[in-house]
């Protein structure tokens, strides 16, 4: 990126020096690191995008991650479950393979709290049915780079404790995602995502986990801000 003019070198990093000097000092080989497909040439990337991307539509949420396979749309019918312990309890029994739209929500910074990696749950789908089944995936929880699948993985969306729409999806709606266009949807009226709003109840095991939760956490779960903002404290007033 810095030998195409799409980084300053003069920008400074945490050591003080700048990020030109910093890569100056890196010894490797790069012609054969592209012999041997460690790393794509730059005119030829690996993806013809990166994974944070601006997602539009009724369960857009701004600057979200998103993976999984290519850009072709994809539909799928949810199936929700309420907490990451939640799906490794009951996701055998329930996911079926390719067109399910799994659902982890309450793993947001407040809802958990902490926002914790889904690397396990998309490792035990993709264990199972295979890397290329096309099973959607969204959380407001986080994944790593290491998730991999046949369908869009959606992750670090508005919480569900936070008010984000993921709240109110239910078994078997139909969610569509349009990796191209940077659009998720969730294909019920808007009537009904408005009633389902007004009768939302955040559900009591997620209550009772973070009245549970270590006193750090809930510290945490009570001053956060959201995933989006960087998931960081947010002290308004210090006392001592």
């Amino acid at each position: 990126m810095l030998d195409n003019g799409h980084l300053d070198g003069n920008a400074l990093t945490l050591t003080g020096r700048p990020i030109g000097e910093e890569l100056g000092r890196i010894n490797y080989d790069k012609d054969k690191l592209l012999r041997n497909g460690v790393i794509a040439p730059f005119e030829k990337p690996y993806l013809p995008r990166g994974h944070l991307v601006m997602l539009r539509g009724n369960l857009g949420t701004g600057w979200t991650k998103i993976s999984g396979s290519g850009l072709a749309p994809y539909e799928g019918k949810a199936i929700v479950f309420e907490s990451e312990s939640d799906f490794h309890e009951h996701w055998q029994e329930r996911v079926n393979g390719e067109g399910d739209f799994v659902i982890i929500r309450n793993e947001g910074p407040k809802g958990a709290p902490g926002m914790p990696e889904m690397l396990g749950p998309t490792t035990k789908i993709t264990g199972k049915f295979g890397k290329e089944t096309k099973i959607g995936f969204m959380t407001d929880g986080r994944f790593s780079g290491g998730s991999v699948g046949g369908a869009p993985i959606v992750g670090h969306v508005d919480e569900a404790f936070n008010r984000g729409l993921i709240r109110i999806i239910q078994n078997g709606d139909t969610i569509r995602v349009d990796p191209a266009n940077n659009e998720i949807n969730l294909l019920v009226g808007q009537e009904e995502i408005d009633a389902r709003v007004r009768n939302y109840r955040v559900p009591q095991s997620v209550l009772e986990r973070i009245s549970q939760s270590p006193q750090d956490l809930q510290l945490y779960h009570s001053t956060t801000s959201s995933a989006r903002e960087g998931a960081t404290m947010l002290f308004k007033k210090l006392v001592f």
